[in-house]
């Protein structure tokens, strides 16, 4: 048998560390097993703080692609000389901690603001109504542009 000075190390290693946890005392390894719990709950916080992070981002983004899309088709349907659809709006737009998306209570009113600048520099207006498909099975909101009352 030949001589492995590594698996000699290891083994001596394995000696030293089992005779270590022979001798470490009740108060130690409660110690080491608190600080590992309690880093394992702040890395579960975390993890979860960056889960809702990355949702509201998502949320957001949502927002901000419906707005925009909106917007372009708006500008295309008018300057084509055609009068705008209403556009069924998301879900989460009308009630999002029981606000809906044009009350400041609103977690993306801030986004829905930007979009009503832009309908007041282009002397527009929005109404927002609640549709349904006439059977109670299906309801939504829909958003409509018209011109701004006074506007000829």
């Amino acid at each position: 048998m030949t001589f492995n000075p590594g698996y000699t190390i290891l083994v001596i290693e394995m000696m030293e560390r089992e005779m270590t946890n022979k001798t470490e005392s009740l108060g130690f390894r409660l110690s080491r097993t608190i600080r590992k719990q309690d880093g394992d709950k702040e890395r579960a916080r975390l993890a979860m703080l960056e889960a809702q992070r990355v949702k509201k981002e998502a949320e957001e983004r949502r927002v901000r692609v419906f707005l925009t899309s909106f917007k372009e088709e708006l500008t295309k349907q008018i300057m084509g000389g055609h009068r705008p659809r209403g556009k069924k709006m998301p879900h989460n737009f009308m009630s999002n901690r029981n606000a809906p998306i044009y009350s400041t209570l609103h977690e993306h009113h801030f986004i829905f603001a930007d979009f009503t600048d832009w309908l007041n520099d282009n002397d527009l207006q929005y109404q927002i109504t609640n549709e349904h498909d006439g059977m109670g099975m299906d309801s939504w909101y829909e958003i409509l542009v018209t011109p701004k009352e006074g506007i000829e």
